[in-house]
């Protein structure tokens, strides 16, 4: 597809290929084929890819997903049949968060995501970078992604990982946990307890290899938390103190979700629908009205006309 061409004759359509790029009047930014809303500023597009029946059926979807989620993760993804169908999931959802949006794999839907991957679990996961090496040789020999769940990561370690995810040579995501230092012990009990592993001790991180982590078939992670799919739910522990603390814990032990299948029975591409059903799931609720502003986070889809 011919890439966007900046305009060089006032606000009209003059200097567009003729893909269907689509024009936003408002702040002049030239979208992709199949955009609904404008990537820079959030408003409506007219004269969209989806017709009307299409975005009815997307928004159908989001719906009973959100439904049938009841307030837990729901995620779009591309299908293999022809209809268009939601599942329901049971996920251990993790009260952490993607440590840089450089391991994001997804930027419509703002998540990063790893399959057939091994979790280490530690409290803070510091240098010198020489000390974790051993640890990712052993995971890139046995083929697989690695997923990092600690209270903190150094900068330098942090740096590692995304150069090794960037250029494809490790796949990785490493998640930070949110809450309080004073629970990162427990959480990553919690953590252990589902995961059938162990909380790595730093003073052994030089020892520890791929094989004796827990690993898990796939993990999402965004901008507010993460979660493992095909985690079997267990029962959580009686706990008490801090409300939410307790909800994070229990959550970790189990979690109703909901996956969007976007089949390809529809006269709009598979993408195209995907991409609009990622734009309501980042809104707080319902379909996106008439100004989204969830969709600043793929910048590079659009380009600003010089001098507007």
């Amino acid at each position: 597809m011919t890439s966007p061409v900046l305009m060089t004759e006032g606000p009209e359509r003059a200097g567009l290929p003729e893909q269907g790029l689509a024009l936003c009047e408002a702040c002049k930014a030239v979208n992709l084929p199949g955009s609904n809303y404008c990537c820079l500023c959030g408003l409506a597009l007219p004269g969209g890819a989806l017709d009307a029946e299409t975005r009815a059926e997307v928004e159908a979807l989001v719906t009973q997903a959100r439904q049938l989620a009841g307030g837990g993760p729901v995620w779009a993804e591309a299908g293999d049949s022809f209809h268009s169908r939601v599942h329901a999931e049971a996920v251990s959802l993790w009260p952490a968060t993607l440590a840089s949006p450089n391991f994001q794999t997804d930027p419509w839907a703002g998540l990063g995501s790893v399959e057939n991957a091994c979790v280490l679990l530690i409290e803070r996961l510091t240098g010198p970078v020489t000390a974790v090496v051993p640890l990712l040789e052993t995971v890139v020999k046995a083929g697989k992604a690695l997923v990092v769940v600690a209270g903190a990561v150094d900068d330098d370690v942090l740096a590692t990982f995304v150069v090794n995810h960037v250029r494809n040579t490790l796949r990785s995501l490493v998640l930070v946990l949110s809450p309080p230092a004073e629970t990162h012990p427990s959480l990553l009990g919690d953590l252990a307890a589902v995961l059938r592993g162990k909380v790595v001790e730093r003073s052994r991180l030089e020892k520890a290899t791929a094989g004796g982590l827990p690993s898990v078939r796939q993990v999402f992670a965004g901008g507010e938390c993460a979660w493992a799919c095909d985690v079997t739910p267990l029962p959580p522990p009686a706990l008490e103190g801090d409300p939410a603390v307790s909800a994070a814990r229990r959550a970790i032990y189990g979690r109703p979700a909901a996956r969007i299948e976007i089949g390809a029975n529809a006269r709009a591409g598979i993408e195209m629908r995907r991409r609009y059903a990622c734009r309501l799931l980042r809104t707080p609720s319902g379909p996106a009205g008439e100004r989204s502003t969830h969709l600043t986070a793929a910048p590079s889809q659009g380009v600003r006309v010089p001098g507007e």
